[in-house]
């Protein structure tokens, strides 16, 4: 799973809206100017919201948390650091459809309009490869909208930041044997 932390800009009875702000990493490469993340950081849009469900989390009801004792779902609140994940199946998934598609269908109409129109192999196959470029594109475009309601295709909200990572980290009491201590 690929995690990510994110902030509550908004919670409402069964989701919370997050925000997730682009790391910047440039610099920290040596295609630190040539590459598309670079750009990106570059562009200044380095933020994005998304509406995660919070169905799945065993959330706790009552008074406690200050709801008048209406037992509605608290355990969110605008400026909470959450832990997001992906599974990384998904991002390789996803990213060779986005790329791999409009390569194949360009592709593929370049040579099917050679093998039709071989007196003008050449202007044939560049006009093919645009169509099939863009019928490409249209083809991401209308699977990404089939599947836009697809909650299993969505990042799923782990928790609290700091619970998600402190499942994972070692226990702060303990301190490391030093490396050149005798056995």
């Amino acid at each position: 799973m690929l995690t990510e932390t994110a902030r509550v800009v908004a919670a409402e009875r069964g989701a919370v809206w997050v925000e997730t702000v682009r790391q910047s990493v440039c610099g920290k490469c040596s295609a630190a100017r040539g590459c598309g993340h670079g750009l990106l950081n570059r562009s200044g849009a380095r933020s994005s919201y998304l509406r995660l469900s919070t169905s799945h989390l065993n959330l706790e009801k009552g008074d406690a948390d200050g709801d008048g004792g209406r037992g509605e779902e608290r355990a969110f609140r605008v400026g909470d650091e959450v832990a997001i994940a992906i599974p990384e199946s998904l991002m390789l998934k996803g990213s060779l459809l986005l790329y791999a598609m409009p390569l194949l269908t360009m592709l593929a109409l370049a040579a099917i309009a050679a093998l039709l129109f071989p007196e003008s192999a050449e202007a044939a196959s560049a006009l093919g490869a645009f169509i099939g470029l863009g019928l490409g594109l249209g083809l991401v475009r209308v699977h990404a909208g089939m599947y836009s309601h697809d909650d299993s295709l969505r990042p799923q909200l782990l928790g609290l930041a700091r619970a998600a990572r402190g499942a994972k980290a070692p226990n702060e009491t303990q301190t490391p044997a030093p490396l050149n201590a005798p056995s």
